[in-house]
């Protein structure tokens, strides 16, 4: 009973905070619709990194193991070159409730877009009040970059809001210290989220740290005693780097496994960080990273276009704010919260100058630029009700025009990168027989869809696999089990089934195989069976 009453006695301050902001909560709730509706079909299909993630997440989640046979890694060894593992235990929670589907394994990256929507609020509300913090949390919301990245299950994609939740502790610790730990703490969890962060992680860290000691004079005490426990949160990944880098053999960490990569690690491999041509690399990379911010065009699954990734005006509204942001630090004389947003975004350039830039790699630098844009629109507004509404009306415009191309034209012309069609082909062609099965080469790694749309048990692929090119950063199977991938692998044997490709149908006639259709891809069944 006593639990009861204190549960109830929660109810009148949550009606309260409700009362009091309806804006908020409607933007919220926007962004949450935009970010939700139909999510296990829009994207349609799924991508070969959403699968791998997901497969290795739900083989360790029913058999302990991923499928190389690694008891609960640290990481995912994947192609062979790395992948996290945690942006796949994340969806646990949604695969026990909703099995292994589109729909489980992309829920926490939409629910951690909508989070991010809440510590934006949050954040801009500490640095600069309300009202800023309510535009800044709209253009979030509407955001094509952020809904798209929010609606697939690529690893990469949950880097920024662990960023943005580190900068929150780091702006809260300005007036309590403390908070530098719960900061770097976070900081070193998100390196276990993507490669780019073994990067962007010490960099940032290096220039926040800095700024609270010089600008708010946090103790030196307790900065290192934060920086023990972020390295302590981080040691499993430390290790996991020196074993890769030094060729030394996996080890066992308490209940996990940090894993020997079978291939170079892909951080090491993308980085032009002491390469023999680093002058022309960091200059190459520079053009690529401007190129994609001015173009604001990338993969059809990470852009669209006709939008962008911040809309047509996003990137002269970051400048302008930008510029507004550095005037008011200097008359602060760097002490302002908003300092650590532009060592986020220096942290972020480095970061582009590093490695070839694409919306995945860099996508760190995209939540800075939009609160600078954000942070200009407030001020030139903050006193002009009437040009608020106006620029409120036409964000809203632009935004109308995206929804309708995202839900309407985006299907149809992502569904090819993301393989409309294969996991039901896939799965008629396993269902209608139990002799061996030709899967097409015309996907990108196949077997891993194969894997995750039957449920394979990952002790069978271990045992079985034939990889076409072992030690490869893209290890491919050729085959396992009774799978065999590409049309040419298959030649002169018989099976009891075929997954093909559309421009493979005409190779199977209709007297003599049972064609079944789904998008792109087809089933077909020998007739004689």
């Amino acid at each position: 009973m006593k639990s009861k009453k204190t549960l109830l006695s929660l109810w009148p301050s949550v009606d309260q905070w409700i009362r009091e902001h309806p804006v908020l909560i409607c933007i919220i709730f926007i962004g949450f619709l935009v970010r939700f509706l139909f999510l296990g079909s829009i994207p349609p299909g799924l991508n070969q990194d959403e699968a791998m993630t997901a497969y290795d997440a739900w083989s360790v989640l029913h058999f302990g193991i991923d499928h190389y046979g690694v008891r609960l890694p640290t990481m995912f060894i994947a192609w062979g070159s790395g992948m996290s593992a945690l942006s796949g235990y994340l969806a646990w929670p949604s695969m026990l409730i909703f099995g292994l589907s589109e729909f489980s394994i992309r829920l926490p990256h939409c629910l951690l877009g909508v989070l991010a929507l809440l510590i934006t609020y949050k954040l801009i509300q500490e640095i600069s009040g309300e009202n800023a913090a309510l535009l800044t949390t709209l253009l979030l919301a509407v955001n094509p970059w952020h809904i798209m990245a929010s609606r697939w299950a690529h690893e990469a994609n949950i880097l920024p809001t662990l960023m943005l939740l580190a900068v929150y502790f780091f702006v809260k610790a300005t007036k309590k210290k403390e908070y530098s730990i719960f900061a770097l703490g976070i900081l070193a969890f998100s390196l276990y989220f993507y490669a780019t962060a073994l990067a962007m992680v010490p960099i940032f860290s290096f220039l926040a740290v800095f700024a609270l000691w010089f600008w708010w004079r946090t103790p030196v005490r307790t900065l290192f005693f934060a920086s023990e426990v972020a390295i302590i949160i981080a040691l499993p990944m430390i290790l996991y780097v020196a074993i890769n880098q030094f060729n030394l053999n996996a080890i066992d960490f308490f209940a996990t496994t940090i894993p020997k990569l079978t291939s170079p690690a892909r951080y090491s491999t993308l980085s032009s960080l002491f390469s023999s041509t680093m002058g022309t690399d960091i200059y190459e990379n520079g053009k690529t990273l401007w190129r994609l911010l001015v173009h604001q065009e990338d993969y059809i699954w990470n852009s669209m276009p006709g939008t962008g990734l911040l809309y047509v005006f996003g990137l002269p509204l970051s400048g302008l704010g930008l510029i507004v942001v550095l005037r008011e630090i200097w008359q602060k004389k760097g002490k302002h919260p908003m300092i650590f947003i532009v060592l986020w975004l220096i942290a972020a350039i480095l970061l582009g100058l590093l490695l070839p830039a694409n919306t995945n790699r860099v996508n760190v630098i995209f939540l800075p630029l939009i609160y600078f844009g954000a942070h200009f629109v407030h001020v030139i507004t903050k006193n002009h009700a009437f040009v608020r509404i106006i620029a409120v009306v036409t964000v809203s415009i632009f935004f109308g025009t995206f929804v309708h191309s995202y839900f309407w034209w985006y299907p149809k012309e992502a569904s090819g990168a993301f393989f409309q069609g294969l996991g039901p082909s896939i799965r008629k062609a396993a269902s209608a027989t139990e002799k061996p099965i030709c899967v097409t080469a015309k996907a990108n790694m196949p077997y891993i869809s194969v894997l995750f749309y039957n449920q394979i048990d990952p002790q069978e692929f271990k045992e079985t696999v034939d990889y076409e090119n072992p030690g490869a950063e893209f290890q491919n199977a050729r085959s396992f089990g009774r799978y065999t991938f590409g049309l040419d692998h298959c030649a002169g044997k018989e099976y009891g089934a075929y997954v093909l490709h559309r421009n493979e149908r005409e190779q199977f006639g209709k007297d003599a195989f049972q064609l079944f259709d789904f998008e792109h891809y087809s089933a077909a069944i020998p007739r004689r069976l």
